[in-house]
Parts: structure tokens; C-alpha cells; sequence
């Protein structure tokens, strides 16, 4: 029963697998099949006509009663042509020039389509983690994307090119049957029998071929996810010690990598080997039954043994591909899987409407959220008030349920309970979204692109002007710094902001929130890895944005709490007290 689900799993892997080819690039798909199937043709028509330009060289009869030759011979007299050997190596080179001309189209289509296709894939995949709740996103490991997005799709493309090969080879095995038929049906059909019987002794391997790519992507994925863990925890890491730990736990899962890489190569050249062998004395009777049991003419027989050998050469590549396909189609499971699971969770974006308005105050009442199914909640019956132009502060340890508070406040996360309500009317899944659009959060390590000051600014207002980029510079205490940069506005940051101190981060992102004209503004830790003298500076900031937009906070530092109209505190995802 488990051998027939296996089936069942790679037959429908197969189906979606070709259904997603034909979905991009379909007319170029076809053009590149429809070029294939023409010089296959022109192959089989070459291949029939060895026997008449042997008969044009005196060797044999020639066989010229062929149905291709008398039509063709009947072309060059209309043309005034008499069929000659000059004419024959005349049209022979013609065919073969023509034949060079639509495979390089055929190729160059081929490679269009397949980059097209691994670009859809990494941009489906993409767009679809931009559109995914958030809760979800945080459940999975950086490395799944990472290994999606590049390694799998990667691999895909090549079971793409794998199966445009299978199906180059089916043509021409179907066009080698097609010419050794019009020569001797006898001897075609024992050919066919025993290309047959070679290509089912390989078929268990093909199997095992199919399992070991599985294996591969699993120890991909491990390998990849301790190389993604250790950078990021690198500065933890070397502090701690670990290093070693990291690179003997990567060494020996690249160690394992490398073992099921050579145990693929070594089935492919085994499953090589094994076909070489079986093809080899299946030829041999081929040509034992037809000089001893079949009367085929000299010449005539010499043509066929060599598309016998063509015909089981053929075979033995249709097998290789089978075999690299089946070893690349469980990439494209891998992220079949990634892509479904974060489909599930997939937001609606709601059509731009009237934005809503905060006259009075956002509140939440009696939220609860647990991330996944199981586990205890991060927010247990949270009820809070933001009072319009107040600055409230968000306080408690780490892991409190400081930032999925913020998240369900911004409109990023749905609570699983309880509702947000602005100016006492309850947010619906529509207005929760919209209403994301009218916050502004500012997080704790200030990310920036690695862009000029300006390029940063715009990304959230690209119809900025220039005085607009100059007031939330203002508003943000940024002028003065930005203005003694040699580039002004147009100076590069360096890649996170990393030319700029902590501070200048900190007040550049603050710039760029306010861009947006928030009637939310978050800030998360505003004064963590600031010295003294920028967090007076972030509390002069705090002050005058009051007069801007509403003010949410998450801190613990006594100087902000101080600032604070209002504070409340969270302990294990509970409230402590109704706001201070």
C-alpha cells in the first residue's frame, strides 16, 4: 500500500509538475516542442535516405523503391534536377544546415522558456510570503525560504530542461521505430522487445534514484539552515564559544551532502553501466536472428544496425533522463509544500477605501492571541485605551507580549479574540487592514536599506518633494547631520545603515515613518543601544511629535516612562495594571 501512495505521490508530482510548465511561456513551450518534433522528422527522413545515396555510390541496390526517395526524386525532376550524387550531397547538406539553423532557434527558445519558468516560480513564491500572515511567516525558518527561493527552484528548471530532453528522446526513438519499420517490421519489432526489457531492469533504480533525491533536499535543508543560524548568531556565538560547535555541526551535515551526491552519481553511472551491458547483448541477438532467421538485404541491414544502435543509445539516454528527472522532481515538491502552507495563511488585501479615522482613541478589548495551535497564549484578555495625541508606553520583560501587542494594535496580526475598536466601533478584517495603512512603526534596530538618506525617505513616499523630506528631517532632529554628510540627502548609508551611529538610525527612521502621515506612531525600544546624549535628544523628538500623530512606545527605560501620559505593563502576555 505504501509502494502504491509513493506512485500515486510522483504520478501527481509529474501532472503539476508539467501543468506549471505549460502555465508560463506556453506558445514558446509549443513553438520549441513543434521545432523538436520537425528535426526529428528531418533525422528519420536523413536516416532514410542512406539507402538511395549508398545506391548513388554502388554499394547495393539502393533500395530507391522507399516512399521518401520516390518522393523526393520526384521533387528534383520538377525542379529539372536529375537525382545525382551531386544532388544528393547538394540537398544532404541542405538538410543538414537547415537542421543546424532550427536547433539553434529551438535552443535558444528552449532556455527562454526555462528561465521563465524558474523566474515565475521565485516570484510566486515570493509575493506569496509579502501577502502571509505574519504569525505564520514566524513559525518557519529563514532557511526554508532561502533554500525555496534559490537551491529548489534552481533544481526545478533542470527537471524542466530534464523533461524537454525525455521528450527530445521519445521523438527520436519513435522516429528510429518509424524508419527501421519502413526498412524490416521483423527485425524493428525484436529491436523494440528488447529496448523494451532493457528499459524495464532499469525501472527499480529509477525508484531508488526518486528516494535519494528526497534524502538530498533533507539534508540540504539542515545544511542550510545551520549555515543561516550561525550568521546570525555569529557575535553569540563567538562569545560563547560555539564556533566550534557551528562548524563541526556544518562539516558533518555538508560531509552527509556529499555522500548522498556521490551515492546519486554512483546509481546514475551503476543504472549506466548495468544498460550498456544488457543493450550490448540484446544487440548481439538482434544480429544473430537477423542474419540467421530474418532475410534482410546486406545494405539494407547494415542501415538498420546502425539505427539499432542509435535506437538503444536512445534508450539508454531516456533512461538517464528519467532517472535525473525523478532525482529533481522532489525539489519541486519541497517547494510545492513551502508554497501551499503559506498559501493557507494567506492575507486578503481589501480594495483601497476610505481611510479610517482616530477622533478619539483606539482601544482593545479583551484580546488574546496564540501563535499556532498549541502553546500558551502571548496575550491573555488584554484591554488598553490609546487616547488620541497621548503618549502611551508599553512596558515589561522580555517576552512579555510587548510586540505582538504593538503587531495586533498596527493592524499586523488578527487577534484570535476579543476585538480593536477606534473611537468605540469594532475593526473589521477589512478595516484592520486599512487601518495598517495609518500606522507607522519604528522598530528597534532601525533598519535602512543600503541606499542614499533620500532613497530611504522616498521608499514609503515616492511623490515626496523636497521640502516635505526636509520637514520630517526636522521634526526628527536629522538636519544637522544629514547636512554635514559630504552627499547631503544623496549620501549612501552603507548596507543597514551601517556609516551612520546608532542615534542617527534610530532618528533617520523616525524621519521616514513620519513621511507617511501616520495617525499611529510605534516605536519599539527607542532607546536601546543609544548613549545619553541621544536619548535626550529622542526625548526632545518624542515631545514635539505629540503634535503630529499619536504615540505608542514600547519601553522600560525610566526617562521615557517618565515622559509617558500613560503607562501600562505586561507580565507572561497579562495586564498588571489599567494604565498609570
Amino acid at each position: 500500500m505504501s509502494n502504491l501512495y509513493k506512485q500515486d505521490e510522483r504520478l501527481l508530482d509529474l501532472f503539476v509538475f508539467v501543468k506549471s510548465y505549460f502555465a508560463d511561456g506556453r506558445l514558446k513551450l509549443v513553438a520549441v516542442l513543434l521545432l523538436e518534433a520537425l528535426l526529428t522528422s528531418i533525422t528519420g527522413v536523413g536516416l532514410l535516405l542512406i539507402l538511395p545515396l549508398l545506391g548513388l555510390f554502388g554499394f547495393g541496390s539502393g533500395s530507391t523503391d522507399n516512399p521518401v526517395w520516390q518522393k523526393l526524386s520526384g521533387f528534383t525532376q520538377q525542379l529539372g534536377l536529375t537525382p545525382t550524387l551531386e544532388t544528393g550531397l547538394i540537398l544532404f547538406v541542405a538538410a543538414v544546415g537547415m537542421r543546424a539553423i532550427l536547433g539553434w532557434r529551438r535552443q535558444t527558445w528552449q532556455v527562454e522558456v526555462e528561465q521563465q519558468f524558474q523566474a515565475s516560480l521565485r516570484n510566486l513564491l515570493y509575493e506569496t510570503i509579502s501577502r502571509t500572515e505574519l504569525h505564520c511567516l514566524e513559525r518557519l525558518r529563514t532557511s526554508e525560504f532561502i533554500q525555496s527561493s534559490q537551491s529548489e527552484v534552481r533544481r526545478a528548471q533542470q527537471a524542466a530542461n530534464a523533461l524537454l530532453q525525455l521528450f527530445s528522446q521519445a521523438l527520436h526513438l519513435a522516429a528510429y521505430a518509424i524508419v527501421a519499420l519502413i526498412l524490416s517490421v521483423e527485425m524493428t519489432l525484436l529491436a523494440l522487445f528488447c529496448g523494451g526489457v532493457a528499459f524495464l531492469v532499469m525501472l527499480p533504480l529509477v525508484r531508488r534514484t526518486h528516494a535519494l533525491g528526497r534524502q538530498q533536499i533533507r539534508v540540504r535543508s539542515s545544511m542550510i539552515n545551520n549555515l543561516v543560524e550561525h550568521i546570525q548568531g555569529l557575535r553569540v556565538a563567538r562569545a560563547l564559544g560555539l564556533t566550534d560547535r557551528f562548524v563541526e555541526d556544518y562539516r558533518e551535515k555538508s560531509d552527509r551532502a556529499a555522500r548522498v551526491a556521490v551515492r546519486l552519481t554512483r546509481l546514475s553511472a551503476f543504472s549506466g553501466l548495468i544498460f550498456e551491458i544488457v543493450a550490448v547483448l540484446l544487440l548481439a541477438a538482434i544480429v544473430y536472428f537477423g542474419l540467421t532467421r530474418i532475410a534482410v538485404e546486406p545494405a539494407t541491414f547494415v542501415v538498420l544496425l546502425l539505427i539499432f544502435i542509435r535506437l538503444f543509445s536512445a534508450i539508454g539516454q531516456f533512461q538517464e533522463k528519467v532517472q535525473l528527472f525523478f532525482s529533481l522532481l522532489p525539489s519541486f515538491r519541497h517547494y510545492l509544500d513551502l508554497l501551499s502552507e503559506l498559501q493557507q495563511h494567506e492575507e486578503v488585501l481589501p480594495e483601497d477605501g476610505p481611510a479610517p479615522k482616530m477622533e478619539q482613541a483606539l482601544e482593545l478589548r479583551d484580546i488574546t492571541f496564540r501563535y499556532g495551535t498549541t502553546g500558551e497564549a502571548a496575550l491573555k484578555n488584554v484591554s488598553l485605551r490609546i487616547e488620541k495625541g497621548a503618549l502611551t508606553v508599553i512596558g515589561g520583560q522580555s517576552g512579555a507580549g510587548k510586540s505582538t501587542l504593538t503587531d495586533i494594535v498596527t493592524g499586523l496580526l488578527p487577534p484570535d479574540a476579543g476585538g480593536l475598536y477606534l473611537d468605540g466601533q469594532l475593526l473589521s478584517e477589512r478595516g484592520r487592514i486599512l487601518w495598517r495603512k495609518e500606522t507607522a512603526p519604528v522598530p528597534q534596530e532601525g533598519f535602512l536599506f543600503n541606499d542614499t538618506i533620500r532613497e530611504n525617505l522616498l521608499c514609503v513616499a515616492p511623490d515626496a518633494t523636497e521640502a516635505a523630506l526636509w520637514a520630517v528631517l526636522d521634526a526628527a532632529n536629522c538636519r544637522g547631520f544629514v547636512e554635514s554628510r559630504p552627499g547631503g540627502l544623496d549620501s549612501y548609508v552603507g548596507d543597514r545603515g551601517g556609516q551612520l551611529s546608532g542615534g542617527e538610525r534610530q532618528r533617520i527612521s523616525i524621519a521616514r515613518a513620519l513621511l507617511r502621515k501616520p495617525q499611529l506612531l510605534v516605536l519599539d525600544e527607542p532607546t536601546n543601544n543609544l548613549d545619553r546624549e541621544s536619548v535626550t535628544a529622542l526625548l526632545e523628538i518624542l515631545e514635539k511629535l505629540k503634535r503630529q500623530a499619536t504615540l505608542l512606545v514600547v519601553s522600560h527605560d525610566q526617562c521615557v516612562l517618565k515622559c509617558a501620559d500613560r503607562v501600562f505593563k505586561l507580565e507572561g502576555g497579562k495586564l498588571l495594571n489599567g494604565g498609570v
